[in-house]
């Protein structure tokens, strides 16, 4: 890994910095899993590549190599999960949704840490304004309409399966008790 020096920070102090300026929020450990868990062997072993700053939120150094490191696949499916324990948006639960099938403890997750993020979101600042929320909700209703069918219909069966979720078994003979 290039050694990257942001603002005097070394690659691990930069992309902890990163995180915590956009979400405020620490990522020790999934910087620290990521970044102990690279495979540079180049051998038959299955690997992936892995963005620790998501390109999704990060942009800027989706092409960076220090922001690239190439994980065992079992170590790829890890460090989303970390990720997604530590800061439930959709933008970091969603890859999860790709693995459900694979992944018995994802699958029963991926619910309760998108309830979690939702939570989260109700609770910040932002989601107080009526201004804002009324503007998601339009910016929401827009991409609804103007999704195909079969979008729409996944987004269902989607809801659905976490509604036969053991989580949502749970919650809801809590709610009826």
């Amino acid at each position: 890994m290039t050694k990257y020096v942001r603002n005097g920070l070394k690659v691990k102090d930069t992309i902890l910095h990163l995180f915590k300026e956009k979400f405020n929020k620490d990522f020790y450990e999934y910087v620290s899993f990521c970044l102990e868990n690279k495979y540079d062997v180049i051998d038959e072993t299955y690997c992936e590549l892995h963005h620790i700053l998501p390109k999704s939120k990060f942009p800027k150094f989706k092409k960076s190599e220090w922001n690239i490191v190439r994980l065992k696949y079992n170590d790829h499916v890890n460090a989303h999960l970390i990720l997604a324990e530590i800061h439930p948006i959709k933008a970091f639960t969603r890859p999860l949704e790709f693995l459900t099938n694979i992944n018995d403890e994802i699958r029963e997750k991926l619910p309760l840490l998108q309830e979690i993020g939702i939570n989260e979101w109700k609770n910040s600042e932002r989601y107080k304004d009526d201004a804002e929320r009324e503007k998601l909700s339009n910016s929401c209703k827009r991409s609804w309409e103007n999704k195909p069918h079969e979008e729409k219909q996944k987004h269902i069966d989607e809801r659905s399966i976490y509604n036969k979720s053991e989580i949502a078994r749970k919650k809801n003979s809590e709610v009826v008790c």
